[in-house]
C-alpha cells in the first residue's frame, strides 16, 4: 500500500473530516424483517420496500430456536439446559412496534422506545490483520474491525499515479488517513438510528 502523504497533509484532511461532525448520538441497531423469500432476518440497513417484522414474530422464532445442551449432573444423569440466542448479540432491534433490547435476566425482549430518524453511514471493514506505515507511526488494523468512512478523495503519488485515500474514524480513536486496498478493506452501508426513549 502506498503512503506518500506528509504529516501536515494528513492533519489537514483529518481537520476537514472532523469539521463535518462525528455522529455519536446515533445507535447501532438491527432492523428485523420477515419475508417469504428470506424468512425472519435481521439486517443493518433499512429496506424501503419491506415492512418491519412484528416483535411477536421475533419471539416466536426465538422459541423455535431454543436448543438443548446435554450435561451430566453429579449423579451422572443427563439434564436439559435451555438457552436462547438473541438477535444482534442482545443489542437493540427494530420491529413494527418500535425498538427492543434483550433483557438477559428474564431472557426476553423489552420495549425501549421508538425510532426518531436514521442516518446511513459508510463503514469500512478490515479483512486482514495488517501493519501499515503512517508517517512516523505504525497502525495496526485487526481483522473484523470497523471504522466510519468520514471522507475519501484521490491523491497523486510521486509517480503521478492516482491513489484513493480514506479518512477513517472509530469511536474513542483519532481519525486516520489510509490508501484504499481492496484486499485489506471493504465498504458497506449501515443505517444508524436515533431512539426516543420513554421518560422515567
Amino acid at each position: 500500500m502506498t503512503n506518500v502523504m506528509s504529516i501536515q497533509e494528513q492533519s489537514k484532511v483529518i481537520e476537514v473530516a472532523l469539521s463535518n461532525g462525528y455522529i455519536n448520538e446515533y445507535e447501532e441497531v438491527m432492523y428485523m424483517y420477515n419475508e417469504e423469500s428470506t424468512g425472519l432476518c435481521g439486517v443493518l440497513t433499512v429496506i424501503d420496500q419491506f415492512g418491519f417484522a412484528s416483535i411477536s414474530e421475533v419471539l416466536a422464532e426465538i422459541e423455535e430456536q431454543l436448543f438443548l445442551s446435554q450435561e451430566e449432573n453429579n449423579s451422572g444423569d443427563e439434564i436439559n439446559i435451555k438457552e436462547t440466542e438473541p438477535w444482534n448479540n442482545g443489542g437493540v432491534i427494530v420491529c413494527k412496534e418500535g425498538a427492543f433490547v434483550w433483557d438477559s435476566v428474564v431472557a426476553e425482549y423489552v420495549w425501549c422506545g421508538q425510532i426518531s430518524r436514521t442516518v446511513r453511514r459508510q463503514m469500512v471493514r478490515v479483512l486482514e490483520n495488517v501493519t501499515l506505515d503512517h508517517g512516523f507511526d505504525e497502525i495496526q488494523l485487526t481483522k473484523g474491525e470497523e471504522y466510519f468512512l468520514e471522507h475519501q478523495y484521490v491523491y497523486y503519488d510521486e509517480d503521478n499515479i492516482p491513489v484513493i485515500m480514506f479518512v477513517m474514524n472509530k469511536e474513542d480513536k483519532a481519525p486516520i488517513v489510509l490508501p484504499f486496498d481492496k484486499s485489506v478493506l471493504t465498504i458497506n452501508n449501515q443505517d444508524f438510528a436515533i431512539l426516543n426513549y420513554p421518560r422515567k
